[in-house]
């Protein structure tokens, strides 16, 4: 997730997010939530690649999630606190 083409996600966004939904499935699953958050917060980054910094994904979401599962509330608010 950390070395996608930012071009190569935008023509095929849609794809992408499932592909990062599937991803906290599975680290979730292992456990490994704390190990999801750099690369999912990269992806993020990449999709909105362009775009207003303010615009919500469903990978929000995920990440969120990611972060209440291990424990890092710390950047869960981050998250929440750059959106008005």
């Amino acid at each position: 997730l950390q070395t996608c083409d930012a071009a190569q996600i935008q023509i095929a966004s849609k794809q992408f997010v499932e592909l990062c939904v599937k991803y906290t499935d599975i680290v979730t699953k292992l456990n490994a939530a704390i190990q999801g958050i750099k690369p999912l917060t990269a992806a993020i980054e990449k999709l909105l690649d362009g775009k207003a910094k303010r615009t919500l994904t469903p990978m929000h979401a995920d990440l969120l999630q990611l972060c209440l599962l291990s424990g890092c509330y710390h950047k869960g608010d981050q998250i929440i606190r750059s959106f008005p």
